[in-house]
């Protein structure tokens, strides 16, 4: 299952508080959508590696991905069949009432 750039994805993200994400306004001057990039792909603007924060987010945990700084190498590939157990979003994490 790939990673869809949803409105749930999208307020769970941590790309904004990474240190290498160039910043919103960078992105929002570009016509591009900021965050989200293991569903949309790379950075519209010029990101310089300074850490990544993909491991600790709740998208990366509940879609199993494995990789880091989506926001350079594109969006995550589909993981292979044997990781599909770990897609099930734990109860914690579903969707709240009313979003």
């Amino acid at each position: 299952m790939a990673v869809k750039c949803s409105l749930w994805n999208t307020l769970r993200c941590l790309c904004h508080k990474c240190n290498s994400y160039p910043g919103i306004l960078k992105e929002l001057r570009k016509y591009c959508m900021p965050g989200v990039f293991c569903a949309k792909g790379t950075s519209c603007s010029e990101v310089k590696k300074k850490g990544c924060v993909c491991p600790s987010c709740g998208v990366y945990k509940s879609h199993g991905l494995q990789d880091m700084y989506y926001c350079i190498q594109g969006k995550a590939k589909t993981p292979p069949e044997d990781r599909r157990e770990l897609l099930i979003i734990p109860h914690e994490e579903k969707i709240p009432a009313g979003i």
